[in-house]
């Protein structure tokens, strides 16, 4: 229990329950691809729907259940800055 972090991530295990619960409501999506339900509609359709894919796509992989078949830090980060400079 750390008070001096903001509520809601004082005590670690209840900060992974949190985590866990996005985790398992967002992959559904991402498999079958319903990506907009995912977005702030607060964007108001204000963004390209080719990065946004690539973007869920590469959180997609970083979720992976097995450590080994996710992608290294290093490899999704020069994902991300291939999508600026792609769009």
């Amino acid at each position: 229990m750390d008070i001096k972090r903001p509520k809601g991530q004082q005590c670690l295990t209840e900060w992974v329950k949190v985590q866990m619960n996005i985790k398992a409501s967002a992959r559904p999506l991402l498999q079958k691809q319903a990506i907009k339900e995912l977005l702030d509609p607060r964007l108001m359709n204000c963004y390209s729907e080719q990065e946004v894919y690539c973007m869920a796509l590469c959180a997609y992989l970083c979720i992976r259940r097995d450590p080994n078949s996710r992608p290294r830090m290093s490899q999704a980060c020069c994902h991300i800055s291939s999508l600026k400079n792609t769009y």
